[in-house]
């Protein structure tokens, strides 16, 4: 008696809703049940239809070749993971780039490679050294990450400053920049499919006289399909960030290609304590730490690219919190897309502080090797 396969008769509508309910392991499995299955998960609208599907998001805690993926403090749903960096990576020399869609951009500082990794599906591509390395980090030029939602095709954007001074004179006017484009599956492709040159555009328009620009090593984070960077600027030519010297974020729009300056308030905010840039509910924001009182405050922008709508949403005081560490202080300060804000003590204790309901929870980092970053807003995707 010839077998049945009564699967094949399921509406092709009915079995897409029902896959996109899977988790990306689950779904890399269902690849394996017949070629129409095959074909549908490996679609980029799929793909793309589960990734903006996915509830749960969360935050990579970085601790050398491990990778804890972990939700919301407030979350209900326990989802914490550890991804392991893939042997071929020099964990010692790696920095963040930028993350988005579940892909990392990742530099080696020593051997000179960037590398695209998926976590969740376990993807990983050398796209070869870099040039234009400075003396040991990444000194004299600054790369972005980001899935351009208008061209549906990942981007990295690379821009380059003649000056040999760590992060300096960046985003000026004579940098070069280098778009690189991946297409819609960057896990299954090993090459670039474009690579574009250019100069920066004049973002400094507006401006008095810019004699020093300098940006740092922090990851890129994407807002309303730009990618953006810290950046001091100004007229000063001493290392005290409050004399002459303004703090702005860099914008490069992925698919018009082109560099804007997002201004911030400069009579309310020190230069000097600004910690991060990132994202809080979908809003551009950053953070400043006031060390020596031990104060946070995090600023967003309600309204993308309206300088009015900046507003200081949370101010915390974390002196009943760390206030017993403070002679040991070595804070990574950061804060997340869900609400949520971190403050590592020491690279070794986390503390977990939920914005809304002022809930706190820590977790001791006993592991062989300390936190060393935080990559927000992290989601498992099938690119």
């Amino acid at each position: 008696m010839e077998k049945v396969c009564y699967i094949s008769y399921i509406p092709i509508h009915l079995i897409e809703m029902i896959l996109l309910l899977l988790d990306c392991r689950s779904l890399k499995n269902s690849k394996r049940v017949c070629k129409k299955w095959n074909s549908l998960i490996r679609d980029f609208t799929f793909k793309k239809m589960h990734s903006d599907n996915q509830r749960i998001r969360s935050t990579l805690f970085v601790r050398g070749d491990q990778f804890w993926a972990s939700s919301s403090a407030s979350s209900t749903s326990s989802h914490d993971i550890t991804y392991f960096l893939p042997k071929k990576i020099n964990y010692s020399s790696l920095v963040i780039e930028g993350c988005d869609k579940g892909v990392l951009c990742l530099t080696d500082y020593i051997d000179k490679f960037f590398y695209l990794w998926n976590p969740a599906i376990r993807k990983v591509k050398n796209f070869g050294k870099v040039k234009n390395f400075g003396r040991g980090r990444l000194e004299n030029f600054r790369l972005g990450f980001g899935f351009d939602s208008v061209s549906n095709c990942f981007k990295v954007v690379k821009v380059i400053s003649d000056n040999d001074c760590k992060h300096d004179g960046l985003f000026k006017e004579d940098n070069r920049v280098e778009v690189y484009n991946f297409g819609t599956l960057p896990s299954d492709i090993g090459y670039v499919i474009e690579k574009k040159s250019s100069m920066v555009n004049n973002i400094f328009s507006s401006c008095s006289t810019i004699n020093r620009t300098r940006s740092n090593s922090k990851c890129s984070i994407v807002v309303n399909n730009r990618v953006h960077w810290m950046l001091f600027y100004g007229s000063g030519y001493n290392n005290d960030r409050d004399e002459g010297y303004s703090f702005g974020i860099v914008a490069f729009d992925l698919h018009k290609e082109e560099f804007e300056l997002i201004n911030t308030p400069k009579d309310v905010v020190r230069v000097s304590q600004v910690e991060n840039i990132n994202k809080l509910c979908e809003c551009l924001g950053f953070i400043t730490w006031d060390e020596l009182n031990l104060v946070a405050e995090i600023w967003v922008m309600k309204e993308y690219g309206v300088f009015d709508s900046w507003t200081k949403r949370h101010t915390i005081n974390l002196e009943s919190l760390c206030g017993n560490y403070r002679p040991f202080l070595n804070l990574l300060v950061n804060f997340g897309n869900d609400g949520d804000l971190f403050i590592s003590v020491g690279r070794v204790l986390l503390f977990w502080y939920h914005l809304e309901k002022s809930s706190v929870h820590a977790v001791s980092l006993n592991y062989q090797h300390r936190l060393n970053s935080i990559v927000t807003d992290y989601v498992e995707t099938l690119f």
